[in-house]
């Protein structure tokens, strides 16, 4: 059986295995990673639909959802759609100079994510809940993480199991110094942690009653930062 793992930056680290990828061998699973560091929720959402076919009656999927206020674009000479991330910091907040292109035809793109987030992640995640009321029919346990969290981010998503960071994952690994950046967005050390957390609130994946799995400080073994996995 298999873990397939979807995403954006959070699906990777620079030194070891990431935290999905260490709960596949700890429950035995094969892991799949497709995630792609920079992707917009939207581009999230077409790579489970191109890999639908791959998953099995017993396979997990698990997301790490993007931020809301990232949208994408498309870009005429690649032919290709592309995230804003380029041009628009989610986590400082802030937007980048990069030329008169971002001027006339990017930026009217990033103001538009940013007055219509709620407006715009609610069509969204409406197509995201029947994929995923699809995906559980065939038998397969869908796992769900969001980077960013909004007052109405809760009720987005009807189906799959929401594993909930307070105030969104992004914010509980900055709040607690487990996004200092020293292995990829987080700190060195800390992937062991985040799947042991994971997978006891989970009862290793196979949480079926509870569709949000409340996570904070209390739940984390801090001696765990001082091991890390390797993956062989």
């Amino acid at each position: 059986m298999e873990i397939h793992h979807f995403g954006d930056s959070y699906c990777f680290t620079n030194m070891g295995p990431v935290f999905c990828q260490i709960m596949a061998k700890n429950i035995e699973y094969q892991y799949n990673l497709y995630g792609r560091s920079g992707y917009s929720n939207e581009q999230i959402i077409n790579s489970v639909i191109k890999n639908l076919d791959k998953f099995k009656s017993g396979d997990k999927i698990f997301i790490n959802f993007s931020f809301f206020t990232r949208g994408c674009w498309y870009d005429d000479k690649s032919k290709s759609i592309q995230s804003l991330n380029t041009f628009y910091n989610d986590l400082k907040k802030t937007k980048k100079d990069l030329g008169q292109i971002q001027i006339e035809k990017i930026m009217p793109l990033v103001d538009y994510y940013l007055v219509n987030t709620e407006d715009n992640a609610r069509k969204l995640f409406t197509i995201m809940d029947s994929i995923f009321e699809y995906i559980e029919k065939l038998g397969v346990k869908v796992f769900y993480i969001f980077v960013d969290e909004y007052d109405w981010s809760d009720e987005l998503l009807n189906n799959g199991i929401n594993i909930k960071f307070k105030n969104g994952f992004g914010f509980w690994l900055k709040k607690n110094n487990f996004h200092l950046g020293t292995d990829g967005h987080y700190t060195k050390g800390i992937q062991d942690m985040l799947a042991d957390i994971i997978l006891k609130k989970t009862n290793n994946l196979e949480e079926t009653i509870n569709k949000k799995i409340n996570i904070d400080m209390v739940d984390v073994n801090l001696e765990l930062i001082t091991k890390p996995s390797k993956i062989i």
